[in-house]
């Protein structure tokens, strides 16, 4: 047989492979147990009206519907028909724990364009109880259609991704037939560890950068409401009623609405959608402020979010929205990045390949690429580390100057104030 059909078979196999295990994973890894439909006359009534089979109407800010289930869940699908948006949550009652709590619950924000609501258990819990607040508003007219406990997920094969496989197995392809040419070999060799990362960073880092969507990295929303809080040229955040945080533009709440930001953590079958992209660019800072609490990341020291409040300041001094603000703060935060990884890589005296490896890791590019403050931490650390190394090990430096003691210095300021825990560290 041909040896280009017999390569091309097997270039298909291998997306196939990619697309089924990497992308349907869940498919095959779900536990196999019975879909679970919940009738409208097994539930019970809270605060509802009923003004006609599956419609409701909620008489204060607080209604909700229980049922008892004394199964084991893994996933649950809603289908309801909702005027506005506001909160969804479900509360789950499990055997050893014989009341709601937040901290046992899941929480997603409604549309009015949206019918289908899913959550996926990050393990199957046995639950006695299953309470859903299906709003967080009164008067609000709501069309509910099923409840769906245990609904495996439909496999998802999707041709637009299955292309885009294809396309890198076949540029990986062309890279490595580029690599072995002669002209390509001389061009690698001459290459150094730092112009590799630079060029790594940049390309898979600029890639993370659009390709997640806002809020989608660790914490990010705390991340970006101190970056906004910073930019504003608050440093130090207030204390209101037992919480930190500080007033920030009441349409930051509104762009997370519309981005759908609450819909897509930590539920890994609900996808982003561009028209919520569209909607979310239209909102702009608003004058009205609102207390928003961001106590996890108020305690962080103001330099590690200096790159993400650069940027927002600049979307703000050209009158962007929220959302542009969002990436300038994202793209602030990975050129500092890799401009002092990039310098912590070409101090280094040795070693250099293995802090490359780990500066280009998924999760290292992953917080450098979002609003994290860990983005700024990983390099200064890294430079830290380098410079130390510098220091002991170049034959160059027979002896720590002035200059090069107060560098230190400088460096060791920025490592202690990056994170409490590495205060003493250092020493």
């Amino acid at each position: 047989m041909n040896k280009k059909i017999i390569f091309g078979v097997l270039m298909l196999f291998l997306a196939c492979l990619v697309e089924i295990f990497a992308f349907n994973y869940k498919y095959f890894s779900f536990p196999s147990r019975d879909t679970i439909n919940i009738q409208p006359d097994e539930i019970i009534l809270k605060d509802f009206d009923v003004l006609s089979p599956g419609v409701y109407k909620s008489v204060s800010n607080d209604p909700w519907i229980e049922n008892k289930i004394n199964k084991t869940i893994y996933s649950i699908e809603l289908k309801a028909e909702y005027p506005n948006n506001s909160i969804l949550q479900f509360y789950f009652k499990e055997q050893n724990n014989t009341s709601y709590s937040e901290n046992n619950s899941e929480k997603l924000i409604t549309d009015k364009n949206k019918q289908t609501y899913s959550i996926v258990l990050k393990t199957p819990k046995k639950i006695e109880d299953l309470r859903i607040d299906l709003t967080d508003k009164a008067d609000t007219v709501i069309h509910l259609k099923s409840i769906k406990l245990n609904s495996i997920p439909l496999f998802d094969f999707n041709i637009l991704r299955f292309i885009i496989i294809i396309t890198t197995e076949l540029i990986c392809l062309l890279l490595f037939l580029f690599i072995k040419t002669r002209t390509a070999k001389n061009l690698v060799e001459r290459m150094k560890p730092h112009h590799i990362f630079l060029i790594a960073s940049f390309v898979f880092g600029s890639a993370w950068l659009v390709l997640v969507p806002p809020f989608q990295a660790a914490d990010e929303f705390f991340h970006f409401y101190r970056s906004y809080e910073i930019s504003e040229g608050n440093f130090v955040s207030q204390k209101l009623k037992g919480q930190v945080g500080n007033y920030l533009p009441k349409s930051i709440k509104d762009f997370e609405v519309a981005i759908g930001a609450h819909t897509i953590t930590r539920n890994y079958q609900n996808k982003e959608d561009i028209n919520n992209i569209k909607k979310a660019s239209m909102i702009y800072p608003s004058v009205e402020r609102e207390f928003i609490n961001f106590s996890a990341a108020s305690v962080y020291h103001p330099i590690v979010y200096l790159p993400q409040a650069i940027g927002i300041k600049l979307g703000r001094g050209f009158n962007l929205s929220l959302l542009s603000m969002f990436y300038l703060g994202r793209l602030m935060n990975l050129i500092v990045y890799i401009c002092i990884t990039y310098l912590a890589i070409r101090l280094l005296p040795k070693l250099k390949y293995g802090l490359l490896l780990l500066a280009v890791m998924p999760m290292t590019i992953n917080q450098a690429a979002s609003l994290s403050a860990d983005a700024l931490t990983n390099a200064i650390l890294f430079l830290f580390i380098a410079y130390i190394m510098y220091l002991t090990f170049d034959n160059r430096v027979q002896y720590i100057s002035k200059k090069q003691f107060f560098l230190l210095l400088f460096v060791v300021i920025i490592v202690a104030a990056s994170k409490n825990a590495y205060f003493f560290s250092v020493f």
